[in-house]
């Protein structure tokens, strides 16, 4: 291996005792070798630091930090501090990788310019088990790689994993993974490297086994909270909001891109009932809401359905009090065509 890697592998590491013999085993695996493994143990409670650091021992290409618990984020972004590899790649360790995950990340970049390749996955249950596919079509995206991202919605794909980045694009620009983001936190970081890149190079291949049942399932049901749920919209926002600026896309793909925002703006109104806010705080919280975001909700919000259509014109002519009364008798009648439903 050269002195400096080819590539730098981050791997955030925490609860995930059962499953991460297997994840590092296959990534020491690789048909691919000129590389590094960044093993980052976010203050797991279990014996996953002490699984690391045997490892370590074992491959001089398994390098080791241990820091206090602060999230996924906080834990990549030491990895990018430390990694010394021309190409960053992830991986999370309840998953696991083929024998050429790597290999054929690396020669699908293309000869010229900076961007980002991505792959598919596997869809994998707790034994193991395909359950499902995460597929791209064999595409190169070049010119301007943001209207290929709307296009071929691409935000269904914002999992760090199974990608390979450019460091330097990363280093240059001071790109991190938000901390104060608790969801969409990889989709976010993606669309920050996207908007600075000359290509996307998508590739139909699936060397990464996605372990559904373990982690996906439950962090797609899960609702943060009210200012959590705001934090991401607002990240979210800025960055599609920015995606207009800088191409010129069609109405289509402007509403597809502003439908998705209102998508994700749709967890903020769900979060005060999902997390059996009581009515004054939720009264208080959607005041909150209205003082900064009315102008966006009246012109950009776009809901699916009639009755939050309603919900809507509540809200922002009537007022929090007539649009919770309105949610919560969705919810109490159950009326399956509306997000107030959860």
């Amino acid at each position: 291996m050269n002195m400096v890697p080819e590539i730098s592998v981050i791997l955030p590491v925490y609860k995930a005792e059962q499953y991460l013999p297997q994840c590092i085993e296959s990534l020491l695996m690789q048909a691919f070798v000129d590389f590094e493994l960044l093993l980052i143990d976010d203050g797991s409670p279990d014996r996953c630091g002490e699984i690391c650091d045997r490892y370590a021992l074992g491959d001089k290409r398994v390098r080791v930090f241990h820091q206090q618990n602060k999230g996924v984020s906080a834990a990549r972004n030491l990895g990018l501090q430390y990694a010394e590899g021309r190409y960053i790649a992830f991986v999370d360790s309840d998953d696991w990788v083929s024998p050429d995950y790597l290999l054929h990340l690396y020669e699908a970049l293309p000869g010229e310019g900076v961007g980002l390749v991505m792959g598919g996955a596997l869809k994998c249950g707790a034994d193991s088990s395909i359950i499902g596919k995460i597929q791209l079509p064999d595409k190169l995206l070049e010119g301007n790689p943001v209207e290929g991202f709307a296009e071929y919605g691409l935000d269904r794909f914002g999992f760090s994993c199974s990608k390979l980045y450019n460091a330097e694009l990363i280093h240059k620009n001071n790109l991190s993974f938000d901390c104060n983001v608790h969801c969409m936190e990889d989709l976010i970081f993606m669309i920050d490297y996207i908007l600075l890149s000359d290509y996307i190079r998508l590739c139909n291949f699936m060397d990464y086994n996605y372990r559904i049942a373990y982690s996906a399932e439950t962090l797609s049901s899960r609702m943060n909270t009210y200012s959590d749920e705001y934090n991401i919209f607002s990240a979210y926002r800025s960055r599609m909001e920015r995606f207009e600026d800088v191409c010129c896309l069609s109405d289509e793909l402007t509403r597809y891109l502003r439908h998705s925002v209102s998508l994700v703006f749709q967890r903020v109104l769900l979060s005060l009932h999902a997390n059996c806010y009581p009515f004054r705080q939720r009264i208080s919280c959607l005041e909150d809401l209205l003082s900064k975001e009315k102008e966006w909700i009246e012109e950009r919000f776009m809901p699916d359905y009639k009755a939050d259509c309603i919900a809507k014109y509540l809200l922002c002519h009537m007022g929090g009090g007539f649009f919770d009364c309105w949610i919560s008798l969705l919810r109490f009648l159950r009326f399956k065509k509306s997000f107030g439903v959860h």
